[in-house]
């Protein structure tokens, strides 16, 4: 068995690998591998090429503001990129590949929509393979992203993504076959968003009288990663708290 994980292409003015660590993927491929015993494997889009594209329709109003053809140290809003391979390329990866499962890590909701792009192309590409979504983009408004995704799990991945895989795999030893039987087509009517409770309170694991759920104050490890290095300096990011790495 396994799985992908996912970090889709983005667009933007600007990129610095040094602000892009990738922790959550991180986590999430560790979780996986940790609670199922699945083989999962990181596919960093946005680092591997970029290319410039029309500044979409939704930030037109922008144009008032920059300066085509800014240059120098300060000329961020000049080029409007696209960080990744197109969605074609990358389907074309994800098949290489050949998952059983495939699980999107979006770090911010204003890269929405080359995700949800990238995940259109790839149900109608490989409709038997299941598409999960998660992340700090896709908790602040999951359902905006319910309608293309197979499962929704906003939140916390050390908290939900556990019994997430343990529902699935149910003892069978074969996560896949219970998948597929799982997994219905979304369609604008249904919610597949799991409710993960988001309260950290360092207890014992327990759902209280208020429905919430408590953690054990060593059930969140640490992850580190290198984000980028030069001759001279490495960057290194670690989760320090659940806010900002």
């Amino acid at each position: 068995m396994k799985a992908l994980v996912i970090i889709p292409p983005l667009d933007d003015f600007y990129f610095t690998q040094n602000r892009f660590s990738i922790l959550g993927a991180l986590k999430t491929a560790e979780l996986i591998e940790k609670n199922s015993g699945i083989d999962a494997e990181i596919i960093n889009f946005p680092v591997m090429e970029k290319k410039q594209i029309p500044l979409p329709a939704y930030l037109k109003y922008l144009k008032n503001y920059t300066a085509e053809g800014e240059t120098g140290s300060c000329s961020f809003f000049s080029l409007f990129r696209r960080y990744g391979p197109g969605a074609e390329k990358c389907i074309q990866i994800v098949k290489n590949k050949n998952p059983d499962i495939i699980f999107f890590s979006l770090f911010a909701y204003c890269y929405a929509e080359p995700a949800v792009e990238l995940a259109k192309l790839l149900k109608k590409e490989t409709p038997e393979i299941p598409l999960i979504a998660g992340g700090a983009g896709v908790s602040v408004f999951p359902d905006y992203f319910n309608p293309f995704f197979d499962q929704i799990l906003p939140g916390e991945a050390e908290i939900i993504l556990p019994s997430f895989l343990k529902s699935f795999i149910n003892g069978t030893g074969n996560i896949k076959s219970h998948i597929n039987s799982s997994f219905s087509e979304p369609s604008p009517g249904k919610r597949n968003i799991i409710n993960s409770g988001m309260s950290l309170t360092g207890k014992s694991e327990c759902s209280d009288n208020h429905g919430e759920i408590h953690t054990e104050s060593g059930q969140f490890g640490l992850s580190v990663s290198i984000a980028s290095a030069d001759k001279k300096s490495v960057y290194v990011s670690a989760v320090l708290s659940r806010g900002c790495n």
